[in-house]
């Protein structure tokens, strides 16, 4: 399974010569545009964190393909269904010069920066479980 980092930016943790790149959490990215996505149901029982007009976003994963960010979005999904349930995903192109080219996979969005933080700190303790 993906190796989870905690980061308080949301410039992507990546060593730029390997394939796939550690989950980077950064909890205090502010929302710039969000890409339509399927939002997954959220069942009576679930009490959803996410906002449909929150000013924050969840960097997850920073990684070398689009099909790569969304299959490890299907992934965490799949681990933690009722964790990421109402979340929107968000897949945004990085060109990093020299570094090479990212998609950073983010979700939200988050009312306020201590519901994104409570998040990560929830998505650690699922994947130190999982």
């Amino acid at each position: 399974p993906p190796r989870i980092v905690y980061a308080e930016s949301a410039a992507p943790v990546a060593d730029p010569e390997a394939e796939d790149t550690p989950i980077t959490i950064a909890a205090v990215q502010p929302v710039t545009e969000l890409a339509p996505a399927t939002v997954p149901e959220i069942s009576a029982t679930t009490v959803s964190r996410f906002s449909a007009e929150g000013p924050f976003q969840v960097q997850l994963s920073a990684l070398r393909s689009q099909d790569a960010a969304q299959a490890a979005w299907t992934s965490l999904q799949d681990s933690a269904p009722d964790l990421f349930a109402g979340a929107r995903l968000d897949i945004q192109h990085a060109d990093l010069g020299a570094r090479g080219v990212f998609y950073r996979l983010r979700i939200g969005s988050f009312p306020d920066r201590a519901t994104a933080k409570g998040f990560c700190d929830d998505v650690v303790v699922s994947k130190a479980n999982g």
